[in-house]
């Protein structure tokens, strides 16, 4: 019996994900994610850690997804992308993403997992 709702598959094609796999320290992008089970894969565990992509890009043009770290132009600060309360924000002020701004200032410079060390 799957864990996942009947649905799930279906609303999956619009979603994009990549995986930190702790074990093996890396990144799996969606290339090679797509490709996989996806109940393992995204089913949050010790093996693997999903991150959704967010639908939203950086001022280069780089895809954003969560535990991503932002640097905005003219703040000191850096922020970790997070899903809460539905939908995407920075953390700690949990402010809701603002694609606009994003795609102006907000630059990615690594993520949780591989560069924590960014995050003021």
């Amino acid at each position: 019996m799957s864990i996942l709702p009947k649905n799930f598959y279906n609303k999956m094609k619009n979603n994009k994900y990549r995986v930190w796999n702790p074990e093996m320290k890396k990144m799996l992008d969606w290339d090679i994610v797509k490709g996989m089970n996806a109940e393992l894969l995204l089913t949050e565990s010790k093996i693997n850690i999903p991150m959704q992509f967010t639908g939203l890009l950086d001022k280069q043009g780089k895809e954003i997804y969560e535990g991503d770290i932002i640097d905005f132009a003219g703040l000191k600060d850096k922020f970790e992308i997070v899903f809460k309360n539905s939908g995407f924000k920075t953390k700690p002020d949990y402010i809701r993403l603002n694609a606009e701004g994003i795609k102006m200032f907000g630059e990615v410079i690594g993520n949780i997992y591989e560069t924590k060390s960014e995050i003021s």
